[in-house]
């Protein structure tokens, strides 16, 4: 589990028109207050007041205050359409204009909206011909920030290369923007292609050391990026060599007690942590907490992330009193309480953060620690409460790359709560436990997927009217914004952030309400879909069926094996053969080049495996539930015993054999399926023209006309309605 956190991001985007010299000094030195205050005293009478006005917005933005951005930008929107087409200057602010409020919608998490606004500039400025021109880059440079911000990497890089390529025309390679754009390239390539993240880092800082010196905010990010890469690398000590120097940067430019001196021993923290070297992590990480917290005072995310970041010190060291602790000092920050409370948090996912570690301290607790059976079930329910605080955040969440974040948080979770449960039925032989180690079974299946089908069935069956389904836009977002606003710690006044974003959620508690009784459908599929219990989906069973589903908890290297029949369920759990993974591509691929003994010896293993079950209670049909890389085999091949290779493969005993073998992506989804089955009234239209025209080519079949009434006989004797057409009746129309 990564810790949510601040990484400073290069979003370099210094706006190129003339304003008063010391606040344009400030705000390239990265003083975005000092300089708001000179951009603000600007005057509606002077001619360079629009433009003041774009700064005093991009410095909001920079500092993480988004929303008064928002209200400045709009109301300065007026002024801009008053403008507009006067002269090329005007219409480059009123581009501008769009693309700062686009990024503060970004930063809002609102990319979406965002997007939207950065390509209706790249039209406009395409429609004007603007080829060879800054506006025009940074019109590029933005569309490929928001493309990273939701993963699209490849559109991302092909747009900040665009960028980047008419920032060297216009500029030449020893210009700020220039170094800007191979920053933003470097965070494109920073997670999958580390050499050539570095490669444009280094280009950057070339550049920024030969126009500024060794003393400037800017080297001191584009190091700080260097490292972050350097010590995924496992280059520690190099790592720590040019922290130290990032850390120098940044106490002679802005103090010794400044944030961002603090984030930079957060990350020396980490790199020491790595090395084993707990006591030096434990300083710097006490070091920066300090700062916050004469910063920021005792409530701020940075506050919280840094108390969950000690109790995983603490937990590395097996100081499990300690760990317990620090976590519950990060949730007080979060929530303003002493008692856990999900309806009311400054940042959610570090608060969901702050509770998974909490629950997992409990887990080593119990195992290496104390043994005692009330610290495994009060691990159960904080890990209850993170599925309850999961579900919430994701009804508010409207852009990709949270929903991503939490996915990625949900594929933790629901294992450990699968393994936990399990332990706990094991321990009480409590059938409540046996049926949640299935409900989170299934959650973990169907977090993901369900939400999507969810959003597009919903979609499919709404025909709600333009207005109601653009107030639940507007409330998501406004929801999301809010939030946004106080994970970052910056707004004027958190209390009245809050109090605005528990009157936005009662709004939307109201309005889900209207749809309960306007738009049941909608609601139903939208808000109210609920995992199926594991009494439903038997009574839904055939007699002949037995679904057999898998889970692989990676944290413990186990299998959980789930057996669901009408009148029975069994779980099983066993551990992975060091080679389970490389098992299940060996048998796809030998089932391809058919290498006999291979075959034959890794198809009986992982049937073994995957069957763990006595073979009296396999049923005439099997439907297969599989999980990542399982779902790559086809289950039919499997040998369910010993067989000799040199046998004939038609003697082989397949489990197609055996059973009939379907599959399903989860059990809420067949669910649906069989229910689907069940209620079905369509009648089967079976169609034989029997003799065909000459221009056909296809002469005349005659016995065709016999198999398709062999077939209307077979379905009507199974109940079901059927329309024969024969002849000329069975043509196109």
């Amino acid at each position: 589990m990564k810790t949510v956190g601040v990484i400073f991001l290069s979003l370099y985007s210094v706006l190129a028109f003339g304003q008063d010299a010391k606040g344009l000094r400030f705000f390239e030195e990265g003083k975005y207050k000092e300089a708001m205050e000179i951009f603000r005293s600007s005057q509606p009478k002077e001619r360079s007041y629009l433009s003041n006005k774009l700064y005093e917005a991009t410095c909001l933005i920079r500092l993480e205050r988004n929303l008064e951005a928002l209200d400045q930008l709009d109301s300065l929107s007026i002024c801009c359409l008053k403008r507009v087409g006067k002269s090329v200057t005007f219409l480059s602010d009123s581009i501008r204009f769009q693309l700062l409020k686009g990024e503060a919608l970004m930063h809002l998490g609102q990319n979406r909206s965002a997007l939207d606004l950065f390509k209706e500039c790249e039209q406009y400025v395409r429609k004007k011909q603007w080829q060879d021109s800054l506006i025009v880059a940074e019109v590029y440079n933005q569309i490929g920030l928001v493309y990273w911000s939701t993963d699209n990497l490849d559109e991302a890089a092909n747009y900040l290369k665009l960028a980047l390529s008419l920032k060297l025309k216009l500029k030449g390679e020893k210009h700020p923007q220039v170094a800007g754009a191979y920053n933003n390239l470097g965070l494109i390539y920073a997670d999958e292609q580390a050499p050539l993240a570095l490669e444009n880092y280094h280009k950057a800082l070339a550049i920024y050391l030969d126009l500024y010196g060794k003393n400037h905010p800017a080297i001191a990010s584009t190091l700080n990026n260097i490292a972050l890469i350097n010590n995924r690398l496992q280059k520690h000590q190099i790592a720590l060599g040019e922290l130290d120097d990032v850390q120098e940067i940044r106490q002679n430019v802005f103090g010794t007690k400044h944030p961002l001196v603090a984030f930079t021993m957060v990350s020396k923290s980490n790199v020491y942590a790595e090395l084993g070297k707990y006591p030096q992590a434990e300083t710097e990480l006490k070091n920066a907490l300090a700062i916050y917290q004469n910063t920021y005072g005792n409530s701020h995310p940075e506050i919280a992330s840094t108390y969950n970041q000690i109790g995983m010190l603490m937990l590395k060291q097996s100081k499990f009193k300690h760990s317990l602790a620090y976590y519950d000092s990060a949730i007080v920050v979060n929530t303003s309480s002493k008692e856990l409370s999900i309806a009311s948090y400054n940042n959610p996912l570090l608060l969901l953060n702050s509770i998974m570690f909490k629950a997992q301290a409990l887990e080593q607790k119990y195992l290496y620690q104390s043994l005692a059976l009330k610290d495994l079930k009060l691990c159960f329910t904080y890990l209850q409460k993170c599925d309850t605080l999961l579900g919430h955040i994701r009804s508010s969440r409207v852009n990709q790359k949270d929903k991503l974040a939490l996915g990625k948080i949900a594929s933790e979770l629901y294992p450990d709560a699968v393994r936990i449960s399990y332990l706990l039925y094991q321990l009480s032989y409590s059938e409540n436990y046996k049926r949640w180690t299935f409900d989170y079974a299934e959650k973990n299946k169907a977090s993901v997927l369900q939400q999507a089908i969810a959003e597009s069935n919903a979609l499919q069956f709404a025909h709600l009217p333009d207005n109601v389904l653009a107030e639940e836009k507007r409330l998501r977002e406004q929801i999301s914004g809010l939030e946004h606003v106080l994970a970052a710690g910056e707004a004027p006044s958190l209390a009245d952030t809050r109090q605005k974003l528990i009157q936005t959620n009662a709004q939307m508690a109201q309005f889900i309400q209207s749809l309960e009784k306007n738009y049941p459908t909608y609601y139903q599929l939208k808000y109210n879909m609920k995992n199926i219990s594991l009494i439903d989906i038997q009574k839904k069973l055939p007699d002949n069926t037995v679904v057999v589903s898998y889970l692989v908890d990676e944290k413990s290297n186990r299998l959980y094996v789930f057996l669901v029949s009408a009148t029975s369920f069994k779980i099983k759990s066993q551990p992975l053969a060091p080679d389970f993974q490389r098992d299940i591509v060996a048998i796809r691929n030998v089932s391809r080049f058919l290498d006999r003994d291979l075959f034959v010896e890794k198809s009986h293993q992982l049937y073994k495996t995957l069957f763990p079950f006595s073979s009296a209670v396999l049923k005439q049909k099997i439907v297969v539930i599989p999980e990542g890389k399982l779902g790559s085999i086809p289950f039919e091949i499997l040998l369910t015993s010993n067989t000799k290779s040199d046998m004939p493969e038609k003697e082989w005993p397949y489990l197609l054999k055996q059973h009939a073998i379907s599959y399903a992506y989860s059990f809420n989804l067949l669910h649906e399926r069989l229910a689907k089955n069940k209620s079905s009234n369509n009648t089967i239209l079976l169609t034989a023209p029997v003799s065909f025209s000459e221009e056909q080519k296809l002469g005349s079949l005659p016995g065709s006309e016999l198999e398709v009434a062999a077939i209307q006989q077979l379905f009507s004797k199974a109940g079901q309605k059927t329309k024969l057409l024969l002849k000329a009746q069975a043509n196109e129309l």
